[in-house]
């Protein structure tokens, strides 16, 4: 949104919205590279993501330009893969917030950020984050426990607790009960004052021995004297079209021939276009979460395929019971050359499916 600048001297405010829509050339525009559990002082885990585009199938990464000083990072298979894995040095706790950056090869999009998530367990830890605390009482403050151990049972000295949750909330570190050695638990006091609903904080726990900051995760329900948390309601059962797109991801009702002839065609486009070279059309009966649609060529059934309409081809308005036609030509196909076309298709949350299979026509 913008506020315009009409340069009246009493002009009555002027905004004007801009929207727009960012496409990236990965199938996956949000690649993420999960560790799970990584012990350190163990074997230390590594995973790849790999990096495919329907639009190029000859999409390669180059070099590795962005990373954290604790993950090692490398391309693997050509630069069709990139291999991730957290050092010894890493921090402990939670990780969510790493990514690496690694150059692509392609002029459409020079580079492409990588999340990488972890939970680092360290010699002293607690939980799995988030640490729930349960319910938190408002009408008065209550203690609450997080419990820390060492996972070789020596003792381990606790520095500077932040607490950063809960209105006028107190933190500081007591003994385990039964005192045990290797065992402390940071107590939180607090509650009252606070308002009511779901809570999320922030625990930063000092161990001077080892030179890390531990952070903690907190959730909680605040409720007052009284008032039980409700029931989580239970999932409906999934109708016959979900249990169909779960049994088969890559179907859906805009590729189902049968939904196409029960609805009512309607044609987005008047004559074909003009020039020579193939003419693709396609009918789609159910696009409501399609933002475009992008043709693929190559020159065999098995590819690689490349992306050949410079601009998306938006999808039609969504109307149930109508099916949206489209046609696209080829001007830059050869006659007398033999290819093989695919039409793909962009959702509005930037991810990538097929819409056809290779398709053999032959240039005329």
């Amino acid at each position: 949104m913008f506020l315009l600048d009409t340069g009246e001297a009493k002009a009555v405010p002027t905004y004007a919205y801009a929207q727009g829509f960012v496409s990236s050339v990965l199938d996956d525009p949000r690649p993420e590279v999960d560790l799970g559990e990584v012990v350190i002082g163990g074997a230390l885990p590594s995973r790849q993501v790999e990096l495919s585009s329907r639009d190029h199938g000859g999409l390669r990464a180059t070099g590795i330009v962005e990373s954290p000083d604790f993950v090692d990072a490398k391309l693997e298979n050509g630069g069709r893969t990139v291999r991730v894995a957290y050092k010894a040095s890493a921090p402990w706790g939670l990780r969510s917030d790493d990514r690496i950056v690694v150059s692509l090869d392609t002029p459409q999009q020079k580079k492409v950020a990588i999340a990488v998530n972890a939970y680092i367990v360290g010699d002293v830890a607690t939980e799995r984050p988030p640490v729930s605390l349960g319910v938190v009482r408002t009408d008065a403050d209550r203690e609450y426990f997080v419990p820390l151990r060492s996972r070789n049972g020596k003792s381990f000295r606790v520095g500077k607790v932040e607490l950063d949750a809960f209105k006028d909330a107190k933190a500081d570190v007591v003994d385990c009960s039964p005192a045990a050695d290797g065992c402390k638990r940071v107590r939180i006091k607090g509650g009252k004052g606070i308002g009511f609903g779901p809570l999320e904080g922030l625990l930063r726990v000092e161990l001077p021995d080892y030179g890390q900051v531990l952070p903690i995760r907190l959730t909680a329900t605040a409720l007052p004297p009284g008032v039980e948390p409700a029931e989580q309601p239970s999932e409906p059962a999934p109708t016959a079209e979900q249990k169909r797109l779960m049994a088969d991801p890559t179907a859906r009702g805009a590729n189902d021939i049968h939904e196409v002839l029960k609805a009512k065609v309607r044609e987005l486009q008047g004559p074909p276009p003009a020039g020579r070279g193939p003419l693709l059309k396609w009918s789609v009966a159910n696009e409501e979460a399609v933002y475009g649609y992008v043709i693929l060529r190559g020159d065999s059934e098995s590819g690689p395929f490349e992306r050949i309409n410079r601009d998306t081809i938006p999808a039609g308005t969504f109307e149930e019971g109508y099916a949206n036609a489209y046609q696209w030509r080829d001007t830059s196909a050869v006659t007398g050359q033999t290819y093989w076309y695919s039409i793909g298709l962009i959702n509005k949350d930037g991810t990538k499916d097929s819409l056809t299979g290779p398709q053999r026509v032959v240039a005329k």
